[in-house]
């Protein structure tokens, strides 16, 4: 009793990406989830969402900002459909970081949507680990978001992933984010890497 339960779901709304980190799990393709599937989407959320519960839906890819018109196209989807409740639904985007605009952010403000980008802390981290297809590090493009995203929007949440080669830095990761005035950060293992007993022991 008083306790609120929230159903999480995620819409893959594309698998390109402009990045090529070296432990993503996505398989990049051409592909973009369409108006059609992501109307059965949402109505499968609201029909199968008990009434009391609240919702989060969150837009992810590859990178779902390259896709910014279906994006708002699947935002008003959401917000049009008969069982919305403004108080119950909220929505994110988890970015790669690299692509911000005035435009993005007065959309995400308007529509009060998290934003969630990633980055693994340093120059020396994020640009070891979070590459672009041209193999150019991404630790200045994300910097750069994150002050701007800082200035214009009333959330900033940031994913750090932490790998056998960089966990030891952790300490000097949330300083670094703390600094750039990040609040909220998350910390999360590459479980693909091949962790070894010891520095399981370490972490």
């Amino acid at each position: 009793q008083g306790r609120e339960f929230t159903m999480k779901y995620t819409l893959c709304i594309t698998k390109q990406c402009n990045m090529r980190c070296q432990y993503c799990y996505i398989d990049k393709r051409d592909t973009r989830m369409s108006l059609t599937i992501a109307k059965k989407i949402i109505d499968f959320v609201f029909k199968n969402t008990p009434s009391e519960e609240k919702i989060d839906i969150g837009f992810f890819g590859g990178e779902p900002l390259l896709e910014f018109e279906l994006m708002k196209e699947i935002t008003e989807l959401i917000e049009n459909h008969p069982s919305f409740k403004n108080a119950l639904v909220e929505l994110t985007v988890v970015t790669n970081g690299t692509i911000f605009s005035d435009e993005i952010a007065d959309f995400l403000n308007e529509h009060n949507i998290g934003f969630c980008l990633s980055c693994d802390g340093p120059p020396f981290i994020q640009d070891t680990f979070r590459i672009f297809s041209n193999g150019k590090g991404s630790s200045i493009d994300v910097t750069n978001t994150i002050k701007r995203a800082k200035e214009v929007l009333s959330s900033v949440l940031v994913n750090a992933v932490y790998h056998p080669e960089t966990f030891q830095y952790l300490p000097q990761v949330v300083e670094y984010l703390a600094s750039l005035g990040l609040k909220r950060i998350y910390l999360n293992p590459d479980f693909s890497a091949p962790w070894s007993k010891k520095e399981a022991e370490l972490l």
